[in-house]
């Protein structure tokens, strides 16, 4: 099979949302239905361009852990910053997600009733952001697409979202541009920090590419206060960003004041880029580190889950329960990585994307019920299985596949992950950097397992407040789904079953080159 080494695919994908953008800016003002349509096949030649690539792709073992269908253009000689774009097996399959779930979400926004142009426009110019991010090899250029996301998810958060929008998106606009701030604070110290520790080429250049480099590990293999801080400022940026425990205080509000079509791109968006940052970025860093800093971090992960687990059993508002949910997977992916081990690996990346597949399900869910009764509070809800059959039936899957449940998308990821805070990884050290099993290992494991069965019940309950009892007289009116709210669940649906029954067919098999060659970052 031909490997496409080089190729401009890749600029013409992140380019196309951000020319349609224009265009839709041009458009007359009273050209709604045009605008819609300009939105709509922009990102369906988004999903065929991501297809072409795919086809490009050499999907073969020896080939998908490299990058491939790069473009290198010199952008920032002081910087020593290129326009360096690049696929591995990896990067691409989430290019293709991103592309989907983007589409979907503009299909789904026929219920946007005003400032249309800025709509189409904020939802485009937050999908190339995106496919750049994932597509950058130079740690600048990640960096640069990383804080350029943030304004289209303010503004679709601020003009769209609900009642308390403008307070929900002024939090996280400056939470993540404070994420942000401290990731090239990271760019800028790390050529020090190499200097300190090599004198080839990694010094003289500092980060030119990022994790498929060496520079990356000659970075975090040093234990001077340069490489300690690079360190830190990372995991704190990134950390924050996807809204790990203790670090997730803008995602309550900003999880219930994003409604619909646009929180599924807004939200789940932001986690798979911080999810993907994590696992490309963040891992090698840890894995390179003193037990102790994975130790300690896992200890605060643990003692986090056990809390945000808690705190969704005390929430009334399926908002806020979803954000508490959402919150736990950042960690569960966390875990994965701090193990950086094959299977760890590839349970957070089933588990990135299987949260996300689920995250859009109980949005668009929450979404349906809060236009009909005109609230999320699950104490005032009942019987919506008896009023809306339909509903309750395309629902129940991605409650289940929250819980984890066997045969749908969660479960594989969640049950490689919590093997490996276990460390059950025949003829391998135990997680996290021992030689043998620890028994604080099996008490961090029982502590994370016993989150997880805590939010599973808050899950059950939740399901038991919203669609079983008696229906309330005040929501006899209810209407049955309508057309459009089917066609989005449905995918969801589909796409949930998919994942949890062929697992190895979908991701893990075609990503496995990719995730070993992460996994086996070092230096030589």
């Amino acid at each position: 099979m031909a490997s496409f080494q080089y190729s401009a695919i890749l600029t013409w994908l992140i380019a196309l949302p951000l020319v349609a953008s224009v265009i839709v800016a041009l458009l007359p003002s009273n050209g709604v239905r045009l605008m819609r349509n300009t939105a709509i096949a922009a990102l369906a030649g988004m999903v065929v361009l991501a297809s072409v690539a795919v086809r490009l792709f050499n999907w073969a073992p020896s080939a998908a852990g490299h990058f491939q269908l790069m473009q290198i253009w010199p952008w920032i000689p002081a910087l020593h910053a290129t326009y360096f774009v690049g696929v591995d097996a990896l990067s691409m399959y989430l290019i293709l997600f991103i592309s989907a779930l983007s589409l979907l979400t503009v299909i789904a926004s026929y219920g946007i009733g005003h400032q249309l142009r800025a709509y189409y426009i904020s939802m485009m110019l937050l999908t190339g952001f995106l496919v750049g991010a994932l597509a950058a090899e130079n740690i600048f250029l990640f960096a640069l697409f990383f804080i350029l996301s943030i304004f289209p998810m303010y503004f679709l958060t601020g003009l769209w979202g609900g009642e308390r929008r403008q307070s929900a998106s002024l939090k996280f606009g400056l939470l993540a541009l404070m994420a942000s701030g401290l990731l090239f604070a990271a760019i800028f110290l790390a050529p020090h920090a190499a200097h300190l520790h090599s004198s080839g080429e990694s010094a003289r250049h500092g980060l030119s590419h990022w994790v498929v480099s060496r520079d990356l590990a000659i970075v975090a293999a040093g234990h001077l206060s340069t490489a300690d801080w690079f360190l830190w400022l990372i995991v704190v940026a990134l950390g924050l960003r996807i809204g790990i425990p203790g670090l997730h205080i803008w995602l309550p509000d900003f999880c219930c004041e994003n409604r619909g079509a646009p929180a599924m791109l807004v939200l789940g968006g932001n986690f798979i880029l911080a999810a993907y940052a994590i696992e490309r970025l963040g891992g090698p860093l840890l894995h390179l580190q003193s037990g102790h800093v994975r130790i300690s971090i896992a200890w605060v992960l643990g003692v986090g889950v056990i809390l945000i687990a808690l705190s969704g059993l005390a929430q009334n508002d399926l908002g806020r329960l979803i954000a508490s949910w959402l919150s736990l997977q950042a960690a569960l992916i966390s875990f994965g990585v701090l193990a950086f081990t094959l299977g760890s690996l590839q349970g957070a990346l089933l588990e990135m994307i299987g949260a996300v597949i689920t995250l859009a399900s109980l949005i668009w869910v929450c979404h349906i019920l809060q236009l009909r009764a005109h609230h999320r509070d699950l104490s005032r809800l009942g019987g919506i299985s008896q009023l809306m059959p339909g509903l309750f039936v395309l629902s129940l899957p991605g409650f289940i596949a929250a819980m984890a449940v066997p045969g749908f998308c969660l479960f594989a990821g969640e049950f490689l992950v919590i093997r490996s805070v276990f460390g059950l990884h025949p003829g391998k050290s135990s997680a996290l950097g021992f030689s043998s099993f620890a028994h604080w290992q099996a008490v961090l494991g029982v502590i994370l397992i016993l989150g997880l069965f805590l939010m599973i019940a808050t899950l059950l309950w939740t399901i038991e407040r919203v669609f079983f009892g008696s229906p309330r007289p005040e929501y006899s009116h209810f209407q049955k789904l309508t057309r459009m709210e089917r066609l989005v669940l449905l995918p969801l649906v589909l796409f949930n079953l998919a994942l949890g029954l062929l697992p190895m067919l979908l991701i893990i098999d075609p990503l496995t080159s990719a995730i070993r060659d992460l996994a086996h970052i070092s230096v030589h």
